[in-house]
């Protein structure tokens, strides 16, 4: 069930332009609500894989989120204006 959680539904949420502290609040709840009761399950190589998966899923969404962002700083801004230029230091033609 884990699987299905992280390969369909956190896939699927979070490429829908999440609402990032509701997506935070979702993954620290899950393993809160798990972890609470048997605080020793987070040692179980099964469980500790799917959070793992699931942090990482989430992550990588969040870079793929902020990777237009960057690129846009480097190429200007997003009205098309150019960005600075590089500082001079003197002696520097």
């Amino acid at each position: 069930m884990t699987s299905r959680l992280i390969n369909y539904f956190l896939a699927a949420w979070l490429g829908q332009d999440p609402d990032w502290g509701e997506v935070s609040q979702w993954y620290c709840g899950w393993k809160a609500l798990l972890l609470r009761p048997a605080p020793g399950l987070i040692d179980d190589a099964t469980v500790r894989a799917r959070f793992d998966a699931a942090l990482h899923r989430i992550n990588a969404a969040l870079d793929a989120e902020q990777e237009p962002d960057a690129a846009a700083a480097r190429e200007g801004g997003a009205d098309g204006t150019p960005p600075p230029p590089p500082p001079r230091w003197e002696g520097e033609e």
